[in-house]
């Protein structure tokens, strides 16, 4: 047998289903979350709107649409490769949710300052270094890695051990 036991297959198995489930959540969430983080960063930087009705209206909500859209459009290989790195640490050791919110967030830190630097590489008159997409990665990638912590939580995965124990 190549794996062994029984035993081993079936935690091989656990491991690789693990890695699938939190890489998927971070697929699926991921440029979501960063495309609306990218869009309260850039509200934040310009200092509009003023008004609440203005946040509201239609031409808003046709811009929350298309950064969701731009986000899946430029955010999904960065997110995979966030949600890979993020399980591939996952699956070492169990993580409690503060661990796996800081993971996820340096994860997706990484990637998303990857795809500046490979923007600026494909045009090279963009701006060098832009905070928004990084800080956006950062946000959606802390929302991915406590969203995986509850889901490991619920598929039976045991808690964190603490210092105390």
């Amino acid at each position: 047998m190549a794996y062994g036991t029984t035993e081993a297959r079936a935690a091989v198995m656990r491991q690789t289903n693990a890695m699938r489930r939190n890489t998927l959540i971070f697929f699926a969430l991921g440029p979501v979350n960063g495309g609306l983080c990218m869009f309260i960063l850039l509200l934040a930087e310009l200092d509009y709107p003023q008004a609440l009705s203005e946040i509201f209206s239609s031409g808003m909500i046709l811009m929350v649409l298309l950064f969701i859209i731009g986000g899946y459009v430029v955010g999904a290989l960065p997110a995979v490769a966030s949600g890979l790195l993020f399980a591939f640490v996952a699956s070492r050791r169990t993580l409690n949710l503060l661990q796996s919110v800081l993971i996820g967030a340096g994860a997706s830190f990484l990637t998303s300052a990857m795809a500046v630097v490979v923007i600026a590489l494909i045009n090279p008159g963009a701006p060098k270094w832009n905070w928004i997409i990084p800080g956006a990665g950062v946000l959606a990638g802390a929302l991915c890695g406590g969203y995986c912590s509850i889901v490991e939580r619920k598929h039976g995965r045991p808690p964190a051990k603490s210092f105390h124990s």
